[in-house]
């Protein structure tokens, strides 16, 4: 799930540089999804006492930007 996350971030990226405001709400949209999805998973973990399997900073990560402010 985090490399979807990261990929998705690729895709919000990618749509700034060709100005393609559709594609970076539809991105931004399922990176709130997964970021959502990836919280759980790391309070889990951690009440389990597992180390999470990947170095992505979830928590971290903000996806607040929007379109006419990130070109």
């Amino acid at each position: 799930m985090s490399s979807l996350l990261s990929e998705t971030l690729y895709f919000m990226q990618k749509a700034r540089e060709h100005a393609d405001e559709d594609m970076y709400y539809g991105a931004r949209n399922m990176a709130e999804v997964l970021r959502g999805h990836l919280l759980h998973y790391e309070e889990i973990l951690e009440r389990e006492g597992f180390e999470k399997p990947y170095t992505l900073d979830v928590a971290g990560l903000s996806l607040e930007e929007e379109f006419e402010d990130s070109c």
